[in-house]
């Protein structure tokens, strides 16, 4: 039923925009003196473009048990039909399983994963349907897709944004759509921003979150925030801050929290050297990802923690050379812990004309200790050819335990054909029974917008973090195939 609203809607909004169904009455067709109909039949003819893409995925775990069968399968279907300053997509799912979670075993579903309507007259942008947003940094409302972390979200409902001069003003209202949760959130939200002499710019935001499906906790949550940001200040200095205030009664979070968020970037030559500050109480919720705690591939809780990181980073001049060093740390309150992380690294590029290289050595703390080591490196052999390698090890010390992990993978590719690679992955502590994993995988392009990849062997599984989201990849042992397709 919500679907037959929602495309009546759609065609509703269709037919009242102007000068395309018959509004823009008749012209004279030259060399001829007649007229020519540029009404309904006319508009659904001409320059119309038509996009998408096609992706399968199977795959086949035996680490599973006691199910009717592991063989897991899904496809996903995106289309979308534009002209001019209108477009129309769609995205459609078949499958019987998660991709978040593949060992959670369903009956085969067909649903519309997702279906919108854009329409950009001028200076406004309207969206009806499905439709993703960022406020700021993430810090109140970041709904956004994350391939990394299996992580997809988006707002169904209304989105509307008025770009004037100086002023932008956006509004949206819907419910959470999102496939991992497959929960029904209702959210509205409100931003408003100025720009002066085109180097500050002043945002309000305005966040209303309503869990109405928890009918025993009631959760609510009301978030308002201001940021001001300053571009090329002095030609050497970038400045972010947000502060934001939420009243919230949101399940175990009863008290009201805070978010606050300082960013300075100064650059000069080939010296670059940033500051962040953070002071994150009672503010993790379904719909934001403030900046993480650290760099992207790893995570610091964003609930109750305070503290600083640097990250001085020098291109030597004449060379493909860049070395960085972090020193992060913070405290947590509500865990009476403190964290920190404290990583350097080389990057080298064109060493010798033929090789990159890229080695990371980082300790952090949160709470267990975490010490490690990491080098990529890429040969170039021939024009087309190349070498690939990289390896990990990792020692880690938590409440009960200290073990190490290792992973290695070596590769060759023959641009832009065919790659292939070799993973082997250790574990000190048993994982299904096993401290050793072996793999293979091998992935063809085999035109511009067609390619296929498999994959065979085991997979020890593990906590995969980006941005801020996180989840746990359990163990595998099988077979993966991946199919993409765009056209």
């Amino acid at each position: 039923m919500k679907k037959i609203i929602l495309l009546g809607i759609w065609l509703l909004l269709f037919a009242s925009l102007p000068g395309t169904l018959g509004d823009e009455g008749t012209g004279e067709t030259e060399g001829t003196g007649s007229t020519e109909e540029t009404g309904f039949r006319s508009w659904f003819s001409d320059d119309w473009n038509f996009s998408g893409a096609f992706s399968f995925a199977y795959q086949n775990n035996s680490h599973l048990e006691g199910e009717v069968t592991n063989h897991r399968f899904r496809s996903v279907m995106d289309a979308i039909l534009s002209k001019n300053n209108l477009i129309f997509g769609a995205t459609f799912e078949v499958g019987n399983f998660f991709p978040r979670d593949p060992d959670i075993r369903v009956d085969m579903y067909k649903r519309l994963d997702k279906i919108y309507v854009q329409w950009m007259p001028l200076e406004f942008d309207f969206t009806l349907g499905d439709y993703y947003a960022v406020f700021g940094r993430g810090i109140t409302l970041n709904l956004t897709k994350n391939d990394k972390v299996v992580w997809d979200q988006t707002l169904r409902g209304v989105n509307g944004v008025w770009e004037h001069g100086n002023w932008s003003f956006q509004g949206l209202t819907g419910i959470l759509n999102n496939a991992a949760t497959l929960e029904d959130d209702v959210m509205a939200a409100g931003r408003i921003s100025r720009t002066f002499m085109d180097r500050f710019i002043l945002s309000g935001y305005y966040v209303f979150f309503d869990d109405y499906n928890d009918v025993q906790r009631d959760p609510l949550v009301n978030i308002g925030s201001a940021s001001l940001e300053l571009l090329s200040l002095f030609d050497f200095l970038d400045i972010y801050g947000e502060l934001a205030i939420s009243r919230n009664d949101y399940g175990y979070l009863k008290e009201d929290g805070h978010a606050g968020y300082l960013s300075a970037n100064f650059y000069h030559n080939e010296f670059t050297f940033l500051f962040e500050f953070k002071d994150y109480e009672n503010f993790n919720y379904k719909f934001n990802s403030p900046p993480t705690g650290d760099y992207e591939q790893e995570f610091f809780p964003a609930v109750n923690n305070r503290g600083f990181r640097i990250l001085p980073q020098y291109h030597f001049a004449g060379t493909n050379t860049s070395v960085f060093f972090n020193l992060g740390r913070y405290e947590s309150p509500q865990y009476d812990f403190d964290m920190y992380h404290y990583y350097a690294g080389v990057e080298q590029r064109d060493l010798f004309d033929r090789i990159y290289l890229y080695t990371l050595l980082s300790f952090r703390k949160l709470p267990d200790k975490t010490t490690k080591f990491q080098v990529d490196t890429s040969t170039q052999l021939t024009q087309y050819n190349s070498l690939l390698f990289s390896y990990i090890h990792r020692n880690i010390e938590d409440f009960f335990e200290e073990y190490s992990e290792d992973e290695m993978v070596i590769g060759f590719s023959r641009a832009p054909m065919i790659t292939f690679s070799f993973l082997w992955q250790y574990s000190e502590r048993l994982v299904i029974d096993q401290h050793h994993f072996f793999g293979g995988e091998i992935e063809l392009n085999l035109l511009e917008s067609l390619s296929l990849k498999f994959f065979g062997g085991s997979l020890k599984g593990g906590v995969i973090c980006s941005g801020g989201t996180c989840y746990f990849e359990k163990p595998f042992k099988g077979v993966k195939l991946a199919f993409n397709y765009r056209f």
